[in-house]
């Protein structure tokens, strides 16, 4: 593997347009409630992102969606019982 292929304006557009579809993605499903569970389609643009921009691009997206989880809110319930660990758990897992 070429560790020093750059990235392509076509892979950096790319990116950024599913980034944005996450986001909105994540605040769309807070909306969508089943009982106490939310249903969310964010994987979808991540799992499309690394399949065609590769595991870094992924890694982006996996990044990009665990923020959107912390700045929502949808991790509330696990921030008043440890916040430390609650943000390990969206940022690594």
């Amino acid at each position: 593997m070429n560790l020093t292929k750059k990235m392509s304006t076509q892979q950096m557009v790319m990116g950024a347009i599913l980034a944005a579809i996450v986001i909105v993605l994540q605040y769309i499903s807070l909306l969508i409630k089943i009982g106490p569970v939310t249903l969310t389609l964010v994987l979808i643009p991540v799992v499309i992102g690394a399949a065609h921009g590769g595991c870094g691009m992924g890694a982006w997206l996996g990044a990009v969606f665990g923020f959107a989880v912390l700045i929502s809110g949808a991790a509330a319930p696990f921030d008043t019982i440890n916040p430390l660990g609650a943000v390990i758990t969206v940022m690594v897992i």
